[in-house]
């Protein structure tokens, strides 16, 4: 039901389901090689490569602003802009007594019950529909991508898939946009999926195929200089079934059309790691530790840091790293012999481990909701900072209490404090 899909698009989740894997995805599992690259063009990237939503908030962040989507008591969408110079949420659109409702209206997103992301690359706005899987899809459901200028204007439609994909992963140059392009056909009633790189040119909507990816489950975990960081989730023994796994963590170096194995890490291991910023995070629950590594291609880099954690913290796994600190997720028993989630922050600079400082009461979960970090400035962080919900009706399949969000900046150093100066946007 797209009503699902539309949640699952706003948590910035790409839902997959395990497949039958071909003969050659077995070999390629059980010898260890990396998937082939099927491109034998030399590629050319315009400036570093970098996440288009480091922070995995939906928007698009700026050095003056911020782009982000809310929802309509329609079930479509407006793009709205937080200045930072004046403080102001401005609706996207410079059109004299414009009602925001349909497509004249350059703020205006048809959203067919799914949410697309936003992405800034260069001076250009992007809006990228991320495509869902299904059969026989209708238009909505193909993956595009729109270009307009920052103020709205000029807006066209550069890219438009023609047949059921999904994009899986925002990254862009400074003017190529970058993406994991999964596509599942359906043999013999057995659905077979296919992933690839591919590089969409942003002015003439050109898409060429840089490597294959394989058919194991793909995600991307980082992006920098000419190098793309990801893992796959495979089989771990002969059975191609997903009850034990081994996730394999590659580079793929995209101007040289070359991958490196970084690291295997199977799913009963004690450790698990996250690649950030051309850095290597390891945590193991058996050493009670986490170690920051230098990527050099190697399985074991040189070590550049390592932290302690609490024993009893359990089951933890980093999140990311923010402003220099590490944002590890765990559970720790509390009193009463329960267990329950939390939230650390690791100072790399210190070694000081404290809890998740800000939490707000939110009116669509039975628990407070951590403050999030969208994007940074100098000096101060904008933040989602509560929520407010509506009614949304999406035509004959009912109507929703679903939210939009609040945001407002904060002082870094009122943030790592837990104090709650926020600065609201009118």
């Amino acid at each position: 039901m797209k009503i699902r899909q539309l949640m699952i698009a706003m948590l910035g989740v790409f839902a997959m389901t395990a497949c039958t894997q071909t003969d050659r995805a077995q070999e390629s599992a059980e010898s260890g090689e990396v998937p082939p690259s099927i491109s034998s063009a030399q590629i050319a990237i315009h400036g570093n490569l970098k996440l288009c939503d480091p922070f995995a908030s939906g928007g698009a962040a700026t050095l003056n602003g911020y782009y982000y989507t809310v929802l309509r008591p329609d079930g479509n969408l407006n793009i709205h802009y937080l200045d930072y110079a004046t403080h102001s949420d401005i609706i996207l659109c410079s059109r004299p007594n414009c009602t925001h409702d349909d497509e004249s209206c350059s703020s205006f997103i048809q959203s067919n019950s799914l949410v697309p992301s936003l992405a800034v690359v260069g001076d250009r706005l992007l809006i990228v529909g991320g495509g869902i899987g299904v059969s026989d899809p209708e238009e909505g459901d193909l993956p595009y991508i729109e270009v307009m200028q920052l103020d709205g204007n000029d807006r066209k439609r550069v890219y438009q898939a023609n047949a059921s994909s999904e994009f899986g992963a925002l990254v862009c140059d400074d003017q190529n946009f970058y993406t994991v392009e999964r596509i599942t056909k359906i043999q013999d009633d057995i659905p077979i999926l296919t992933q690839h790189i591919a590089q969409i040119d942003l002015n003439t909507g050109e898409k060429t195929v840089l490597s294959d990816m394989g058919t194991n489950i793909v995600y991307l975990c980082d992006a920098t200089g000419n190098t793309i960081y990801y893992y796959s989730i495979e089989p771990q023994d002969d059975s191609q079934t997903y009850s034990k796994t081994i996730s394999k963590y590659y580079a793929y170096d995209i101007e040289n059309n070359n991958t490196a194995l970084i690291d295997s890490i199977s799913s009963d291991s004690k450790r698990k790691i996250t690649i950030t910023d051309g850095n290597l995070y390891q945590t193991d629950s058996e050493a009670h530790q986490v170690l920051v590594k230098h990527i050099g291609g190697a399985t074991d880099g040189p070590i550049i840091k390592e932290f302690s954690i609490d024993e009893e913290f359990e089951n933890y796994t980093i999140r990311c790293v923010i402003d220099g600190k590490i944002v590890v997720d765990g559970q720790q028993k509390s009193e009463d012999g329960t267990t329950q989630s939390i939230t650390h922050i690791i100072d790399c600079d210190t070694g000081e481990t404290k809890a998740w400082p800000l939490y707000y009461d939110s009116a669509v979960t039975s628990h407070p909701a951590q403050v999030e970090i969208l994007a940074m400035q100098d000096d101060a962080f904008l933040v989602r900072c509560g929520v407010e919900t509506l009614d949304v009706k999406y035509g004959d399949g009912g109507t929703y209490t679903m939210s939009n969000s609040q945001y407002a900046t904060i002082k870094k150093s009122d943030f790592w404090y837990g104090i709650e100066n926020y600065n609201y946007f009118a």
